[in-house]
């Protein structure tokens, strides 16, 4: 499942990042999203296609494509 997948108040463990863009998956990991760690799905707009998510006790807001790149697996 992808991250822009998950329910709202939903908790997931991030699989993997999917991208080949180096520079969305380095923008990722400075934000706390790697393999293994815990994120919440908070809100997402789907107006402007953004997702707002808790990781790493930090509220993190995602573009709809980097979202998409990363999977998830609920808990």
């Amino acid at each position: 499942m992808k991250l822009s997948e998950l329910p709202i108040g939903q908790k997931a463990k991030i699989k993997k990042i999917t991208t080949s863009d180096e520079g969305i998956k380095n923008r990722l990991h400075s934000l706390g999203l790697a393999k293994g760690e815990t994120v919440q799905m908070l809100k997402f707009t789907l107006a402007k296609g953004t997702y707002e998510i808790s990781a790493a006790d930090s509220r993190v807001a995602l573009r709809k494509e980097e979202a998409e790149s990363i999977e998830v697996e609920e808990i």
